[in-house]
């Protein structure tokens, strides 16, 4: 869904985006990217994701960076981070919203609950998430491109793929 939309700063916390929807809440890395924020209709809190205008001169990997944010809208599965919406913001930065998955991501410098595991059992059903959420995406003709332990968040004995 395309949503015009002129933002003049969209970086900063209390910021609203995306027709009053959305209220920018912190930054939780990316390069200052990706936010957490409130959807104010649904009551929500929901992550959004910045794409630099300056993105947009090489139209080719533009066009092909767009699709796959589309493609993603269709997904729906228990281990892969739904994608909400992917608006669009003439003369700013489009932005994809995401579902906020709550949890800590596998990346090495966090301390983790699985970091600690002491079996084999304990592992299994993350690794077994991060299987399924790939086969999801492939099956949607999506290959994922950035599959790393930052990507990943343990959701307590599972995981889900941003």
């Amino acid at each position: 869904m395309s949503h015009p939309e002129s933002l003049t700063n969209p970086h900063s916390a209390g910021h609203v985006i995306g027709g009053g929807r959305y209220s920018l809440h912190v930054p939780l890395g990316g390069g200052n990217h990706v936010w957490l924020a409130q959807d104010e209709v649904e009551q929500r809190l929901v992550t959004i994701r910045f794409f630099p205008s300056v993105l947009r001169e090489d139209t080719r990997a533009w066009d092909a960076l767009k699709r796959r944010a589309l493609s993603v809208l269709a997904v729906q599965h228990a281990n892969v981070c739904r994608a909400i919406d992917w608006y669009e913001a003439p003369g700013a930065d489009d932005f994809l919203v995401t579902e906020y998955v709550e949890g800590q991501p596998l990346a090495p410098d966090v301390a983790l609950p699985v970091a600690n595991a002491s079996t084999w059992e304990q592992l299994v059903p993350i690794a077994s998430s991060i299987a399924t959420a790939l086969a999801a995406l492939h099956e949607a003709g999506i290959v994922h491109h950035g599959v790393n332990p930052a990507n990943v968040i343990a959701t307590g004995s599972e995981a889900k793929l941003l």
